[in-house]
């Protein structure tokens, strides 16, 4: 930790060495200003149809988080930018956790939401979920991030059920020069940026960078400090190549490693039964990424990407060590005049060597999956204005086997500034490691006279898909030159549901006699779930901005199938009803910005956290091109709440407090 602590004060004294050749260097401006609705309506998103559109062309539910937001949002974290998105919520459970979900099932391995970098997936599937403390970036130079609500399976495969996140980084062509920022604050302690970017070559670029930061322990509901600090170090690059005007390749890579402090419960088989420490977990992770994209004849083109992922996540001398290697393809083309076509295959593979104790063991330790796929999409010209889009990708994977997610989606576009859009999608989320072939023991009790009893959960080496059918339907337009809005509503119906199903106890030796209480995961549950997701933008005054959201989402559980004994609130998690957001863009002048924005979240579904309101304000000041300087205030209604339940999946939530921070920034 002393190590982290001490790269964060060197970058942060390079940055106040710096900041007199800064403020008189390159005059290439940085104002921060915000788009017009026009502009935000012909925003280019990628995600939606794996090729370039205009946001009004997107027959999906999508948000899109913009590199306004995001630098004049105050926030300092991948995770907490997403708070933005319509739709999305976000729950942090710690300094260094969060629980992140769309349309439901929110938990800290939220299983049905799909995260990628640049395309790069980062979903784990040993656990069914995304290690959000190890998604960090320089949010400078994030481009935006992409949020689609709803089933993505026909493009980007199984476990894109609810949703698709996509964080879109800047070309390298667009960070030249040097970029230093500093943060100090509390509960950030301290928070470094070093990136510089130059050019190779003709037509060749890249960056560098390097990032520190510490965050100080958060509260517990009983005001005493949650053990919870986190520090992380990073480093990386980016290089972008164009030869010829038809190609270009893109190669990414970065080294991350961090220490949070986590609380775990060990179960034991003597009295106590159970041993609440305070630990530290170590994390180390590297990716690589290369990608090349070709520009054909007639506007066809290609894209071939292969990476590479490694994380390995130590407690103590219990260690889990992950690796993805992924290679993509795909190709786009224009059959005819009506015709546009969009083919593709890929195959992972997914490596996982994973240490084992009494509280939780996997079997086999080291285990070796493979994904092999396809898909075909055809966007279908019907009638000027009126699109039909239909696709399907097919998975062959070594849990389920085949799986097949289709899609149709239709388009209609009367005019210029309104677009209407419904779809119907299936998609399916394959099983966790944890869910087939993990053994986890959650309680140890006396049970009798030299026998302890423990409670037990069992994977399943059985246990099917998960399986959704949505049903979805959309506007999005302009109503005016100042006002658009957006509406998304939905019908989700999910089959063969994980959840956890009691059996009859029985004896064990191992060597002590244990009775065993056991359980274990099934497929016996079906449920609905439906909604509706509104958003509202309003260029009040030429310098004033206004958005709002808001969210609401019901479930309906079918418990006519469950067997007895089985677990309602292991089937949805932790979700609220109903959810709101107001932010407010305002510039004072050409260099002063005031930006607040308000959070309204209703209590979590089950009663485990209350209801929250938040409001973050942010003052900014750029008195020239090159130097910023922002104060940003977050939680200032409430010293501190809880966000989700109080214990997870083995993980104390803690209380998310008051914070402050003060960032300088300078570019040269």
């Amino acid at each position: 930790m002393v190590r982290h602590r001490v790269a964060v004060t060197l970058i942060c004294l390079l940055a106040a060495l710096n900041m007199q050749g800064a403020v008189l260097a390159s005059n290439t401006s940085n104002a921060l200003l915000n788009l017009s609705i026009d502009e935000l309506m012909d925003i280019e998103v990628t995600s939606a149809a794996k090729k370039k559109q205009k946001l009004s062309d997107v027959a999906a539910a999508i948000d899109v988080i913009t590199r306004d937001d995001i630098l004049r949002s105050g926030m300092n974290s991948v995770p907490e930018l997403l708070r933005m998105a319509t739709g999305l919520n976000v729950a942090r459970l710690s300094a260094n956790s969060w629980a992140i979900s769309a349309r439901g099932f929110n938990n800290i391995c939220a299983n049905k939401l799909l995260v990628m970098i640049d395309g790069r997936s980062l979903y784990t599937s040993t656990f069914g979920g995304v290690f959000w403390d190890l998604q960090d970036l320089v949010l400078d130079d994030i481009d935006r991030i992409e949020v689609i609500r709803g089933p993505g399976g026909t493009l980007w495969g199984a476990n894109a059920v609810n949703g698709v996140i996509n964080i879109i980084t800047r070309h390298s062509r667009d960070t030249q020069g040097a970029y230093v920022a500093a943060v100090a604050g509390d509960p950030l302690e301290g928070l470094g940026t070093f990136r510089y970017g130059g050019q190779l070559a003709d037509e060749m670029w890249y960056r560098v960078y390097g990032k520190a930061f510490r965050y100080d322990d958060f509260e517990d509901g009983a005001g005493l400090p949650a053990r919870d600090a986190w520090d992380a170090i990073q480093g990386g690059f980016r290089l972008d190549w164009q030869p010829t005007s038809e190609d270009n390749f893109y190669l990414s890579a970065s080294y991350y490693q961090s220490e949070a402090d986590r609380w775990a419960t060990d179960i034991l088989t003597v009295a106590p039964f159970s041993s609440v420490m305070e630990g530290q977990q170590d994390s180390d992770a590297h990716h690589i990424l290369g990608r090349w994209n070709r520009k054909l004849a007639d506007n066809n083109e290609f894209q071939l990407r292969l990476y590479y992922d490694y994380v390995e996540r130590c407690r103590g001398d219990n260690c889990r060590r992950y690796k993805v290697y992924d290679l993509d393809f795909q190709h786009r083309y224009y059959l005819n005049s009506v015709h546009e076509l969009t083919w593709g295959a890929g195959y992972r593979i997914n490596q996982d060597d994973l240490d084992s104790s009494f509280s939780v063991s996997f079997l086999p330790e080291k285990e070796e999956l493979q994904v092999a796929s396809v898909f075909l999409q055809d966007e279908i010209e019907l009638n000027p204005g009126l699109y039909l889009t239909l696709g399907a990708k097919v998975e062959d994977n070594d849990i389920t086997g085949v799986e097949a997610q289709p899609s149709a989606r239709l388009l209609w576009q009367p005019d210029a500034d309104h677009s209407f859009w419904a779809a119907v999608s299936r998609a399916v989320r394959t099983p966790a490691r944890f869910e087939r072939n993990s053994v986890l023991h959650v309680t140890a009790f006396e049970g009798g006279p030299d026998t302890t009893g423990v409670v037990r959960i069992s994977g399943n080496p059985d246990i099917k898909a998960e399986e959704l059918l949505a049903w979805e339907l959309g506007y999005r337009g302009r109503l005016d030159d100042n006002l658009s809005f957006d509406v998304a509503t939905f019908l989700n119906q999910y089959d063969c549901l994980r959840m956890l199903s009691s059996g009859t106890p029985f004896i064990e030796m191992m060597p002590d006699r244990l009775m065993v209480v056991p359980s274990s995961y099934d497929n016996q549950a079906s449920a609905d779930a439906y909604g509706v997701e509104a958003s509202i933008i309003w260029q009040a005054l030429p310098n004033w901005q206004l958005k709002t959201s808001y969210t609401w989402v019901k479930f309906d559980l079918d418990l006519s199938m469950m067997v007895p004994g089985a677990s309602v609130s292991s089937i949805n998690g932790d979700f609220p009803e109903h959810q709101f957001q107001l932010h407010s863009r305002y510039d004072l002048s050409d260099r002063w910005q005031f930006d607040s924005s308000l959070y309204h979240v209703a209590r979590q579904a089950n009663g485990s956290a209350p209801a929250y309101t938040r409001l973050d304000l942010r003052l900014g000041w750029q008195p020239s091109d090159s130097f910023e300087a922002s104060l940003s205030l977050q939680n200032v209604l409430d010293d501190k709440h809880p966000e989700f339940n109080t214990v997870t999946n083995g993980s104390r939530s803690n209380e998310v407090p008051r914070s402050v921070a003060l960032k300088l920034a300078w570019r040269w």
